[in-house]
C-alpha cells in the first residue's frame, strides 16, 4: 500500500507539473523516497543504462538462433561475352562394332584381331598385318566426324537460382560458447545499470539532504534577522532616550546588514540546489516545490563484521566481476574450440539456365543436393596456441581484479565506519553547543536591557547561537551523507 500511494502521488505530482512553464509554487511536499522514484523514471543516466541492457538482451537472443539452421535463397544473373566450348578442335571418333566392346569392361575386346576386318579394323596390304597410326592405335574402317563448333554451349544471359540449408552439426562448442557469452554479457549489463542507479541515488541524496539543509539555514537566518531587526528597533528606541549611543546604534545596523547579506546567500546557495534537485527528479528547472525538512532518525551501525559480509555479498561490483570471470571461462573454452573440427550439413535446390539436364537448353531445369562438410584444421603456426594463451592470461586477470576488489571494498567499509562514528559523535557534540549557546544568548539578552552588559556582548551573544545553530545543521547534514555512504559501501541502497 505505501509503494501505490508514492506511485500515486508520483503520478499526480507529474501531472501538476507539467503544464508549468514560469516559476511556480506548490503546497505540494516532497519526501526522500518520491524524490527517488521520480529520478529513476527521469534520469538520462538511468535510461541509458535500459537501453544498453536492451542492446545487450537483443545480442544474447540473436546468439540463441545459431542454434538453427540458416534458410536463404540465391538469385544470379551473368551476362557472359563467349560460349563454352568443350573441343579444342574437330575430331574423328572411330566407328566400332557393337560385338568389338567387351561387355564386362566396355573396353575393345582382344579377340578383335583374329578378324580385324570383320571388327571394322584396317589391314595394311603391304605387312598384311593391322593398319596403325603414328602412336601405335588401331586405324579404323569408318570414322564420325565432331566438329567443335557443335560441341558448344551457354548463352550470353546465364541464371542461377538456389534455395539452400546449413544446419551446423559440431563446431567445437563454438555456438555453445558464443550464447553463454552473450548471456553472461546481458547478467553483467544488469549489474551495471544497478550500479549506475545506486550512483544516481547516492547523488540524489545528499542533493536532497544538502538542499533540506540550506532550507534549514533559509529558516535559521531569518530568524537570526528577525532577532536582529527587533534589537534594532530596541536600540533606537533607547538612542532617542538617551540609553545608548549612537555609535551602538551604527554598531547593531551593521550587524543587521551582515546578517542581510547571509540571508542574501543562503538563498541564493538553497535556489541553487533547488533547481539541481529539480534537474534530477525532472521537474522545471524554476519549480519552487517544498522538501521534507523532518530530520529523519539516523540508523545505528554497530556491527562492523555483519557490514563488510553485506558488502562481500550484495556489492553490485562484486557481481560484475564474478560475471568477468565466467566471461573469461567461457573465452578459453572458445579459443579451444578452434582446434577442433567443424561439421555442418547442407541441403539445396538450384534452378540454372541454360538447362545442364537438357542439353543446355534455353530454358530452367533444376536438381537438389544434400551434404555434410568437414574442416579440420591442421596448423596456422601457433596462432591458435598464441589465442588461447591470451585467453587463459585474461581469465587470470579477472580472478586478481575480483581478489583486490574483495580487499578494498573491506577497506571502504570500514573506513566509511569510521567516518560515521566520527560524524554521529560530532551531531552530539554541537546539539551541546547548541545548547549553551541557547542559555547564553538568554543570560546575555537578559544582562543587556538590565543594563549589565554592552550591545557588542549581546551581538556576539546572537552570533554565536547562529554559529552554533548553524554548525549543528551542517553536522547533521554530514551525518546524514555518511550514513548514505555506508548505504552505499554495504549493498544496502
Amino acid at each position: 500500500m505505501k509503494a501505490l500511494s508514492h506511485i500515486i502521488f508520483v503520478i499526480l505530482l507529474i501531472g501538476s507539473f507539467s503544464a508549468f512553464s514560469q516559476t511556480e509554487t506548490t503546497d505540494s511536499v516532497l519526501d526522500i523516497e518520491t524524490c527517488r522514484e521520480l529520478m529513476l523514471e527521469h534520469d538520462y543516466q538511468i535510461k541509458i543504462a535500459r537501453e544498453q541492457l536492451h542492446i545487450a538482451e537483443n545480442s544474447r537472443k540473436s546468439s540463441f538462433t545459431n542454434f538453427f539452421p540458416s534458410l536463404d535463397f540465391t538469385g544470379q544473373y551473368m551476362l557472359t561475352n563467349k560460349k563454352w566450348y568443350l573441343l579444342d578442335e574437330n575430331v574423328f571418333l572411330p566407328v566400332v562394332p557393337f560385338w568389338a566392346i567387351d561387355e564386362n569392361t566396355m573396353d575393345l575386346n582382344p579377340e578383335i584381331m583374329e578378324n580385324p576386318l570383320i571388327s571394322g579394323i584396317m589391314i595394311d596390304p603391304e605387312t598384311g598385318g593391322l593398319m596403325t597410326d603414328n602412336d601405335g592405335n588401331p586405324v579404323f574402317l569408318q570414322y564420325a566426324y565432331a566438329p567443335s563448333d557443335q560441341f558448344q554451349f551457354g548463352s550470353k544471359n546465364l541464371f542461377l537460382l538456389n534455395a539452400g540449408m546449413t544446419q551446423p552439426i559440431y563446431l567445437g562448442g563454438k555456438i555453445r560458447s558464443q550464447y553463454r557469452i552473450s548471456k553472461i554479457s546481458e547478467s553483467i549489463q544488469k549489474e551495471r545499470m544497478e550500479l549506475k542507479e545506486d550512483e544516481r541515488i547516492l547523488n540524489l541524496e545528499k542533493l536532497y539532504w544538502k538542499t533540506v539543509s540550506l532550507q534549514e539555514k533559509q529558516i535559521l537566518a531569518k530568524r537570526y534577522k528577525t532577532m536582529l531587526d527587533t534589537l534594532v528597533k530596541d536600540i533606537e528606541n533607547m538612542y532617542d532616550e538617551g540609553i545608548v549611543t549612537r555609535n551602538e546604534v551604527l554598531q547593531a545596523k551593521l550587524k543587521q546588514n551582515e546578517v542581510d547579506f547571509q540571508v542574501f546567500q543562503v538563498e541564493n546557495g538553497f535556489s541553487l540546489a533547488r533547481t539541481a534537485l529539480n534537474q534530477m527528479i525532472g521537474f522545471p528547472l524554476d519549480s519552487i516545490v517544498k522538501l521534507n525538512d523532518e530530520i529523519l532518525a539516523v540508523q545505528v551501525y554497530t556491527d562492523r563484521d555483519e557490514m563488510i559480509a553485506s558488502a562481500l555479498q550484495n556489492r553490485p561490483e562484486l557481481n560484475v566481476l564474478d560475471k568477468s570471470i565466467q566471461l573469461a571461462d567461457e573465452g578459453v573454452k572458445l579459443a579451444w574450440s578452434r582446434f577442433l573440427p567443424n561439421i555442418v550439413a547442407t541441403a539445396n535446390y538450384g534452378w540454372y539456365n541454360p538447362n545442364p539436364y537438357n542439353g543446355f537448353q534455353n530454358e530452367f531445369g533444376g536438381d537438389w543436393n544434400v551434404g555434410i562438410t568437414c574442416r579440420i584444421p591442421i596448423t596456422q603456426w601457433g596462432k591458435r596456441i598464441h589465442s588461447l594463451n591470451s585467453a587463459k592470461a585474461l581469465q587470470q586477470i579477472a580472478e586478481l581484479k575480483t581478489e583486490e576488489t574483495h580487499e578494498l571494498i573491506q577497506l571502504e567499509v570500514q573506513q566509511s565506519w569510521n567516518q560515521y562514528l566520527e560524524a554521529f559523535k560530532h551531531v552530539e557534540t554541537r546539539k551541546i553547543g547548541l545548547q549553551q549557546a541557547e542559555e547564553n544568548l538568554r543570560i546575555q539578552t537578559d544582562y543587556f536591557h538590565e543594563g549589565m552588559i554592552k550591545l557588542a556582548d549581546l551581538l556576539e551573544a546572537q552570533a554565536l547561537w547562529q554559529e552554533a545553530s548553524s554548525e549543528l545543521l551542517e553536522a547533521q547534514t554530514e551525518l546524514r551523507e555518511y550514513e548514505i555512504g555506508i548505504k552505499k559501501s554495504t549493498g544496502q541502497l
